[in-house]
Parts: structure tokens; sequence; C-alpha cells
């Protein structure tokens, strides 16, 4: 299994690592940052808190629901009107009455809010917004007086909150304008016209409830006084008056029913007794249907014989027979009279029992009709005596009080939460700046991204123009820059303690790393030391050592002894400081295929027999492959990363393609490293050359 690069497994361990320490160390290093930001922010918040903002003052007054019912001329006004309830319906709902539209437009009516330039803008002079978009869209259309009414209602709004009171039947009003003495005047308006509110709502209310019961009572004298009227009428058309004479009536039809009854029965015996006379056969037996005594002696007597008595039994019995139909017919006629009574007594009752009935109806509806009549005329004199004499269902329980102080701006808690938002502010834009930075910034940062030792630290040339540079090194041999090169040297002379390198390649991930002015200042503290140096131009697209070294023009380089034009010591241009210098050359051949030939090697092969050090500048390796080819034929490559500016991700593919191709890469150098920059981030005593004490031992004058 193929092993990963020890740049990609020192990368790959930290990925995902948060490092509180780092970061502590990030706001500790830029304290004076957070500081200056909390201090301007600070100082912006005291400037609008005394300059800008304007001040407002709260004033609170406080109302109570009062459950108490008051009973006034002994009436239960409530029964009538209603009262407020202390359930928690009721308390919100109260609460919403209290920052209604009619109650406030109440108040600015009252206090003419109007005419105050607080709650109409429209009094205020324009701004310069609104005459920017006056003279762009013209002039707004003109306000009627109930528009401009309610814009100040709702502008008033804004500035008041009722809150209930937990647990309590206590509401707070608070109202918070530009004026101490104006916010308690609304304030205490708004508590006092509220209470004259929930008056005018019950006396509006006691007097629509007095037309409607004087409506009713009008609708129900009316209705009793027709109903009277119609049982009056009744009576006088009824034959009876009372229940007493239809009772009357009812003996008479029993008595009546009874005689008939009676006269049925005797009727009833007379026709038995005629049907049994008309049956008998003989003179004793018509005697015995007859059961007249004399009849049955006189019968006796016949039967023996007597002349004189049969003359008598026949006219006894025609007389008896006579007298029976007689009263027959008689009791017939006594039982159809009794019918016929009996009739018309019925329909009598019948008739008068309707009528009654009806009456009786009549006098019930009468009497609901008089019930509620005299109900709703109680009401009605209650309700007037309520008129002018209602209480309300709240008081004030505290009046607002004119506050001293103004209620905002908080000054004291604005500045500090400007000073905390200031240090925050800092602290963010420190820690993305140091998210931002790509660049590497300590040795060890650039050893565990690479996994490669570090040979030296450069710090920045104090020079700026090139052509100065080996100047100033020579005329500061103890400077903190010369002694970095000295220390650069003699890692890279160590790095192979069997070998020294000889030919020596410095190359960097893109151009402006130091990499030209380094290979330059080896090349001299390697000479001063008395080593033969040879310090070829690598780079032969940009051509860069014009600039350092003032060497005659024309003079023949690199790619003509490449070509065999020259040798290598005709080429080959001797310098005091430096040794020699084999310059670069324009050519039309391409430069990868140019080092690519045998004669680079051969060329080397050469040189390694003439000097002691070869040092070839070589271009950025993410630009050309030209370094890649070189750098095979190195005895070590030398990489260059600039402080704080080379991207982490163009070092690692700078190796990468190293690798691909064997080199023999000695180590990483950090260049260019800034020493006021170093101690900002806090690094700077980490290096001795950087440190304050440092100072004592590297002499940075010119």
């Amino acid at each position: 299994m193929e092993s990963k690069p020890r740049y990609m497994i020192a990368s790959s361990t930290d990925s995902d690592t948060i490092d509180l320490s780092k970061i502590f160390n990030i706001l500790l290093r830029k304290k004076y940052w957070i500081i200056f930001s909390a201090i301007v922010l600070t100082a912006l918040a005291f400037a609008y808190v005394e300059f800008l903002a304007t001040p407002t003052y709260r004033a609170t007054s406080t109302v109570v629901m009062d459950s108490r019912e008051a009973q006034v001329t002994g009436l239960d006004v409530e029964s009538i009107l209603g009262s407020l309830s202390s359930d928690s319906t009721a308390v919100n709902t109260e609460v919403e009455v209290f920052q209604g539209r009619m109650l406030m437009g109440r108040v600015v009516d009252d206090l003419k809010l109007v005419e105050d330039p607080e709650f109409n803008q429209l009094l205020n002079p324009p701004g310069l917004v609104s005459r920017i978009r006056t003279f762009l869209l013209g002039a707004p259309p003109a306000l009627s007086e109930n528009e401009i009414r309610d814009g100040v209602v709702t502008a008033l709004l804004d500035q008041v909150v009722t809150t209930n009171i937990p647990q309590s039947l206590a509401f707070q009003i608070q109202v918070e304008t530009e004026s101490a003495e104006k916010s308690a005047r609304i304030a205490d308006t708004i508590a006092r016209l509220y209470i004259d509110d929930q008056v005018r709502v019950k006396f509006e209310a006691t007097k629509r409830a007095a037309e409607w019961l004087t409506g009713q009572v009008t609708g129900l004298k009316a209705e009793l006084e027709a109903a009277e009227k119609k049982i009056r009428e009744f009576q006088s058309g009824m034959s009876i008056a009372s229940a007493e004479e239809l009772a009357a009536l009812d003996r008479q039809l029993k008595d009546t029913r009874d005689r008939r009854a009676a006269s049925e029965a005797q009727a009833n015996t007379l026709l038995a007794r005629q049907q049994a006379l008309e049956s008998a056969s003989g003179r004793g037996g018509q005697a015995a249907a007859l059961n007249d005594p004399q009849l049955i002696e006189l019968a006796v007597a016949a039967d023996a014989g007597d002349a004189e008595a049969v003359s008598a039994f026949e006219a006894r019995r025609d007389l008896l027979g006579r007298q029976m139909a007689q009263d027959l017919l008689r009791l017939r006629g006594q039982v159809d009279s009794y019918a016929l009574a009996e009739k018309n007594l019925l329909d009598t009752i019948n008739r008068d029992s309707r009528e009654l009935t009806q009456l009786e109806q009549m006098t019930r509806e009468a009497e609901a009709s008089k019930l509620l009549y005299e109900h709703f005329q109680t009401r009605l004199k209650e309700t007037i005596a309520q008129q002018g004499i209602q209480q309300p269902d709240s008081r004030v329980l505290s009046q607002a009080v004119r506050p001293l102080r103004a209620a905002t701006p908080r000054k004291g808690l604005i500045l500090v939460m400007a000073a905390l938002l200031g240090a925050m502010l800092g602290a963010g834009l420190a820690l993305l700046r140091e998210a931002a930075s790509t660049g590497l910034r300590t040795a060890n940062d650039l050893e565990a991204l690479t996994g490669r030792v570090v040979l030296g630290q450069i710090p920045l040339l104090p020079e700026r123009q090139r052509a100065k540079v080996l100047s100033y090194l020579a005329r500061n041999p103890t400077s903190a820059l010369a002694e970095s090169v000295r220390n650069l040297r003699t890692s890279i002379l160590l790095s192979n303690v069997d070998r020294a390198p000889q030919v020596i390649a410095l190359s960097s991930s893109v151009p402006s790393e130091g990499k030209t002015t380094l290979t330059l200042a080896l090349a001299q503290n390697l000479t001063l030391m008395g080593k033969k140096v040879l310090v070829v131009e690598g780079d032969i697209r940009r051509r860069m050592f014009k600039r350092y070294l003032d060497l005659p023009q024309g003079s023949k380089g690199l790619v003509s002894v490449l070509s065999g034009e020259v040798s290598l010591a005709q080429a080959a241009c001797p310098t005091s400081e430096l040794g020699d210098v084999l310059l670069g050359e324009k050519t039309a051949v391409n430069a990868a295929d140019l080092f690519s030939s045998q004669a680079f090697p051969r060329f080397l092969a050469e040189a390694r027999k003439i000097y002691d050090v070869i040092l070839i500048d070589t271009p950025p390796v993410l630009v050309v492959p030209d370094t890649r080819i070189i750098a095979q034929h190195a005895d070590a490559v030398v990489f260059i990363v600039r402080w704080d500016h080379t991207p982490e991700t163009q070092v690692r593919d700078s190796l990468h393609m190293l690798d691909t191709t064997n080199a023999r890469i000695a180590g990483m150098v950090l260049s260019q490293i800034d020493p006021k920059g170093m101690r900002r981030y806090g690094y700077g005593e980490r290096y001795g050359a950087y440190a304050a004490y440092g100072k004592k031992y590297y002499n940075t004058a010119e």
C-alpha cells in the first residue's frame, strides 16, 4: 500500500481540530484592536446619547377595576345594566379598550394633540429626505382633517402602553413623550376619560333601557285594556255569570233525569200489567193482572154464579182498564216532557260551560298581561330612578407623577452595550482576518503543514532596491539578515552529514517570494567562507540577475553553454562577492526542453569538477515545469515560502509536484519575515533574531 507524503499526513491530522488556545492567543494579540473598536463604538454611542438622541420621559397612571357593587336607593342596578366582570376575559378586554382608537381619539380631542408637532408631523419643517422626495415626486396630496386626526391617534397609540398587573385588577397606563409634563398629563387624561367613558356608556345604556321599557309598558298597557274590554263585552252576552250558576244547572239536569227515569219505570210497570191483562184468561187471571181486591172478590162471586157479580165484575174490570190506559198515556207524556227538558238543560249547560271556559281563558290572559305590565312598569321606574346616578366600574388608584429623569436613551446601558458590541466586533474582525489569512507565520506552522524541517527563517530585507541588498549584507555582516543567511547556509551544508550537497536548487511556489535574493545572498556568504561558488540563473524566462548585478551587456550565459557555443569557463562571469555567475539567456527553444536535454547533466558534471558549490535559481514550481526537471539533478532542493503570504494550498501543490519527480528536498525556508508583524501576531518571543533580546547579538546599523 502506497504511503502518503509527509505534508499530506501532517495537514490531515489538524484539519478538523479547533484550537481554543490559538483562538485565545489571537484575541490576546489583537487586544489593542479590540480595545480600540470598543472605544470607538463607545465614543459613537456617547455622541449619540448626548447630542443626537431625543430624550423621552415616561409617566405612569394606575387604574383599578372596582368589583364592589354600590347600592343606590335600594335598587339592584346591575340587574338592569350589568357591570364589569373580573375574569381574565374581561381584564383582557379592558386592556384593548384602553388601547382602542375611540378612547385615544377622545384624548387627542381633549388635549388638542393635533396641534402638537410631536404627534402631528405635518407641523414640523420638512427634512432633507422629504424635500428630496418632494423635488423628485412632487408634493403629496393634502390630507383631510379626519386623516390628520387619524394619523395623530396612531402616533399616540405608538407612545402608550397599557398592561395589567399580574394577579390583580389594576392597569398601568404608561405614556412616553418628549416632555415630562406632557407624559403625565396624557396618562392622567387617558385614565380620566376611560372612567368617564364607563359612566357615559352606562348613562346611554340607561337611557336606551328607559326608552325601550317605556315602549314596552305602553304596548302592554294597551294590550291589558283591550283584554279587559273584551272580557266585559263577553260577559254581557253570557246567560250565566259564574260557575255556581252552572253547577245549579247541573243539579237541575240530574233531577230531571231522575224524574224521567221514575216516570219511565212507572210507565213500564203499567205497560206490563196491561200486557198481562190482555193475555190473561178467565176472571181470576184478569183480576190478578189488575191486582184489584174488589175485582178479585167480584171474580170469585161471578165464578160462583152470581149474575149481579158478573155484571159488576165486567164494569169494574173495564173501569180499571180505562184508568190504567189513561195512567200509561199520562206517564208516557211525562217521560217525553222530562226528556225534552233534559235535552234543553244539557244544551244550555254545554253552551254555558264553553262560555265560562272561554271567559276563564280570557281572564287568565288578562291576568298575565297585567303581571307583565306591572313588571315592566316597575323596571321602568327603577331605570328612570338610576338616570344621572351611574357609578363607574373603575377608579384611579394613582395619578401620574411628572418624571424627573428621561426614560430613554438609557445612557449607561447604551454605553455598556456599545463597549461590549465594539469588543465583540473587534474580536470578530480579528478572528475573521485570521481565518481569511491562508499564509504561514511560524516555522512550526510550516513544519506542521509540510512535515519537513525548516532550514532557515529570513527576515524582511531592509533595502527596497534589490541592487542594494548585497551591499547591505557586505556592510552589515552581523545584522539579523546576515546571520539568518549564515544559519541557512549552515543548515543546508549539514542537511547531509555524510556528503554535503554540491548542487543546490532554490525554488518557490510562485514569483516574488525572495528566491533570487536568497540565492545571491547564499552565494555571497559561501564565497566569504572561501568556497568556490557558481551561481546559475536557471529562470531563463524572467532573467532577474541583471537587477542585482552590474555585469557586462551581451555576456554569454547558460543557453550558450548548453548549446555548445561557448564553454563554461568562457560564459561564467567572475565577481568579487559572489564567485562566478552564469546568466540566463533569451532563447527560442522551450526552457523545459532545454533542461531535459543531455547537455544539462553534462554541464552540471563539468561544474561539479570546477566548483565547490553550485547554486541554481529556478523558476516557480506552479508556474512552469522547469524546476521539476532541474530538481532531478540537484543534490538538495531548498523550498522557499514567503511569510504570511503564500497560501497553504500552493505549498502543498508545489511539494506534491516535486515529489512526483523524486526531488531531494532538503527543507523549507520561511522568507521575508516582518519582525514587527511577528511581534504583532505574538510570535516575536519565539525567534531570537527578532525578539527584544536578539538586539544584543545583531547589529542593525548600516
